[in-house]
């Protein structure tokens, strides 16, 4: 039985960032190379959308692209519909890049991600003059047809990192100027790539400003870790006994370490060290001892910069002292499955103190856990619970989760046993 963590490791490239970089580089002009591509099923998606669309790609070694741009506007019009499969990201960042093009596509994804809103993309695009049709649900298959577009002022109903990247990528090619405003901050790897590439665009607060852009310089990129999948191999690391590990070349960006403020607020033992910027992008290493967790609040914490971790955390609550509440977590009930019932399902059928008050979990710890009796329902992030339940109550992983998984941490077993001692 494994009894702790130890070592250092080195994570795939973050999913976030790689979808962008590959987005990007597709209109850009020239030869663009990107290094440590995320491997996920999902990256695969975007990477075949951009082939059909006319984007010659190669891959010269494992997780590295050369990607030829062909400007803006110049995508040729696919032959069959663009599968998306179960990236929400492929599909709503390429509706922005596609809204305002000389084709049309189609595109579509899997059970799942035609059960996932669309219009709260579609409908600021046909503010801007985009021509979007959903199905009656407001969900995919949808049909874009590229217009003339205008530039537009709209303030975001929901805090969502992929309408406000959609819109972005829409007004690139839009004429005049475009403002966004968001409830809340939210991931902003597209305005940090975009920065580096010299797109005129500026933020305040939750404002983003941008006009029109020219041309999209080629580039080469180098990608950070994943900080999300991070969250799964931190955890162990926190709660198993005598365990210490490092993670090397990660993403750290603030607008996704939400979930690394709220366990050092619990206790955790969580260290950074902030070594380079990359495209804009805050790169650094991670230091992780086995802690002693209490609860603590998290509400003042904009729910953006955790949202895929509150898995992670919802299991952390259930090993602290005391109640904890995770408050505002409505999105969940959107993501890959309804991931906010399915932390309640899976870890209480693990032994966990856990319900849910309208959009809140609330967990009472410490409870002892053993490996829950319930499966993950195709959801990558909670097929990790679901093995990082079983590692921290077994000492060891079950490996039936790789399809799951794949989605977005391939790697997720080879890593994880490269560093259980």
């Amino acid at each position: 039985m494994a009894q702790l963590l130890r070592g250092r490791v080195n994570l795939p490239g973050d999913k976030s960032i790689s979808h962008r970089a590959v987005l990007l580089s597709s209109i850009s002009e020239g030869n663009c190379t990107i290094r440590n591509l995320a491997t996920g099923k999902d990256l695969g998606s975007t990477v075949d959308a951009v082939r059909q669309l006319g984007v010659e790609i190669s891959e010269s070694e494992p997780s590295v692209l050369q990607i030829s741009g062909v400007g803006m506007n110049n995508f040729v019009k696919p032959e069959g519909k663009l599968n998306c499969g179960n990236a929400g990201t492929s599909l709503r960042l390429l509706l922005g890049l596609l809204a305002g093009s000389n084709i049309s596509a189609k595109l579509d994804g899997d059970s799942s991600l035609r059960k996932r809103p669309v219009n709260r993309v579609a409908i600021p695009l046909r503010h801007m003059g985009a021509d979007i049709e959903t199905t009656d649900r407001g969900t995919c298959p949808v049909t874009v047809i590229g217009k003339r577009l205008s530039g537009i002022g709209y303030a975001l109903p929901v805090a969502s990192a992929q309408v406000k990247s959609a819109i972005l990528l829409a007004a690139l090619s839009a004429s005049g100027e475009t403002e966004i405003v968001e409830p809340t901050p939210t991931r902003d790897h597209t305005e940090r790539m975009l920065i580096s590439l010299g797109v005129p665009l500026t933020t305040s607060d939750c404002t983003v400003s941008t006009g029109p852009a020219s041309r999209i310089p080629a580039f080469d990129i180098d990608i950070p870790g994943d900080i999300s999948s991070a969250a799964f191999v931190v955890l162990p690391a926190l709660l198993l006994p005598n365990s210490e590990i490092v993670l090397e070349n990660v993403c750290l960006n603030p607008t996704r370490c939400g979930y690394l403020q709220i366990l050092r607020r619990m206790g955790a033992d969580i260290a950074t060290d902030e070594i380079a910027i990359k495209r804009g992008e805050p790169v650094g290493k991670l230091f992780v001892r086995a802690s002693r967790m209490h609860s603590s609040r998290c509400d003042d914490i904009p729910v953006a910069t955790f949202i895929d971790e509150v898995p992670i955390l919802a299991l952390a609550a259930t090993q602290a002292d005391g109640v904890t509440r995770i408050s505002r977590l409505g999105e969940l009930r959107v993501k890959e499955s309804d991931r906010l019932s399915g932390i309640v399902t899976v870890l209480g059928s693990a032994g966990a103190k856990i319900q849910v008050e309208e959009d809140d979990l609330v967990i009472c710890g410490p409870t002892k856990l053993f490996p829950p009796d319930v499966g993950p329902q195709h959801d990558h992030r909670m097929a990790m619970l679901v093995e990082t339940i079983n590692l921290i109550s077994e000492g060891q992983l079950t490996d039936s989760y790789a399809d799951a998984i794949s989605i977005s941490f391939p790697e997720y077993y080879e890593v994880m046993k490269s560093l259980l001692d």
